[in-house]
């Protein structure tokens, strides 16, 4: 085996020299000529072209300085990260570590922030958003249109963020943005049974509108700030309506809704919650009041009846009195037949009968009869009118025989068979 070692580097190319397991130096482009009589010596050719330096003994090439100004060496603290640019393209976020890029082919921009802060803002942060990757470094919250986002650290309240998109670092505490919705929102309160004054109850169906000005007081206060305003519409309906009698009550409505109003606002102020408006929209009254009601309606109904100018009492009540009587009047079945309504009015039972008999569907009826020659023939033996007949004919012819008949009287009996 030859003592003398050759090797050739490329143009876009560096040579790692080792002898033994230690790191002697960095080969530039060219031939290279190396003496290693005991076999130790070592080359590993890597490429310039790829951005980054990935070896094994990374961290021995670098910390020894012999890369010079053809790479860039980052070795970044655990509160630290690089924001990298390669030829004007944004390449990534490098995590706190030790790495090397290459800036021989290259052009390499390099940023180090402190992540202290924990909060991540930059000119172009949609744009370092929106590429792969990053999510393993950052942390992002989208806040839409109309709400806001509560963001705790640790779980402290920290800040509140506005609509649009915020980035915080990962692996310096725990990040939680709670969203509060600040449109107008409508709240259904259903189903509330409540005593008046004058010891009627009543089921009430109201409709609360109501928007959240304080987030922080409405997530700082209570558990369920939606929940809470219903428990305090609750009480409200209840503290209004209970002081009132159903006349009252079903008098003016709007006075109603307008106390309500002022009371839940009172109530919900401290919960950071503002109430716009409180309408009832059912009320529902027990069975017993409906019919008192009704009854009472009534009377005054024939009370002004009784009233002379009233037009019941003229033409108009001889006019309902003789619709009443047409009513009353015997009306023909509808299931009658036309036989039938015939006979009823005055024409011949006989011919009735028989037009009902008639508009009935027929079922055909036909029997066996034997001739006096033995062979069996097939002819209508009942009536067309009646499927009982008080007449019923048997006709046979024989070969020569003459032709007869023969009467049965009442009861529809086969003839008997001829003999032979």
């Amino acid at each position: 085996m030859a003592l003398i070692r050759v090797v050739k580097i490329g143009a876009n190319e560096r040579g790692l020299r080792f002898v033994g397991k230690e790191f002697r130096g960095v080969l530039r482009p060219g031939w290279h000529v190396a003496f290693d009589p005991l076999f130790r010596a070592r080359v590993d050719v890597v490429s310039v072209r790829e951005p980054w330096l990935v070896h094994r003994d990374l961290e021995v090439i670098a910390r020894s300085g012999a890369l010079g100004i053809e790479a860039c060496v980052l070795d970044l603290a655990q509160h630290e990260r690089a924001l990298v640019w390669i030829d004007g393209r944004f390449a990534g976020i490098r995590t706190p570590g030790l790495s090397a890029v290459w800036t021989v082919f290259h052009k390499v921009r390099i940023e180090v922030v402190d992540a202290r802060a924990l909060r991540f803002e930059h000119p172009e942060l949609a744009m370092i958003l929106s590429q792969p990757g990053v999510e393993a470094a950052l942390e992002t919250i989208n806040v839409e249109a109309g709400f806001v986002a509560l963001l705790f650290v640790n779980g402290r309240l920290r800040d509140t963020l506005a609509p649009g998109g915020h980035a915080y670092w990962r692996g310096l505490g725990r990040v939680k943005a709670l969203h509060v919705d600040l449109r107008e929102q409508v709240a259904d309160v259903a189903g509330q049974e409540i005593m008046t004054a004058d010891k009627v109850t009543l089921r009430l169906n109201a409709v609360v509108t109501f928007r959240v000005v304080d987030p922080q007081r409405a997530v700082a206060e209570v558990g369920d700030h939606v929940q809470a305003l219903y428990r305090q519409a609750q009480l409200a309906l209840r503290e209004v309506i209970g002081t009132r009698e159903l006349d009252a009550l079903l008098a003016d409505r709007e006075a109603v809704a307008s106390e309500l109003v002022g009371t839940l606002r009172a109530r919900v102020e401290r919960l950071g919650l503002h109430v716009d408006t409180v309408g009832i929209r059912d009320l529902i009254l027990p069975g017993e009041m409906k019919e008192l009601l009704a009854q009472q309606g009534d009377r005054g109904e024939e009370g002004s009846r009784g009233r002379p100018d009233h037009p019941a009492r003229g033409d108009r009540g001889d006019a309902l009195a003789g619709q009443h009587r047409a009513h009353l009047r015997v009306q023909p079945d509808a299931d009658e037949t036309e036989g039938a309504r015939g006979a009823r009015t005055g024409g011949g039972q006989r011919e009735a009968r028989g037009r009902a008999l008639r508009a009935r569907p027929r079922q055909p009826n036909h029997e066996v009869a034997v001739s006096t020659s033995g062979r069996p023939t097939s002819r209508p033996l009942l009536s067309s009118v009646d499927r009982s007949p008080r007449l019923m004919l048997w006709r046979g012819r024989s070969g020569t025989g003459p032709r007869r008949s023969r009467r049965w009287g009442d009861h529809p009996m086969p003839p008997r068979r001829p003999r032979v």
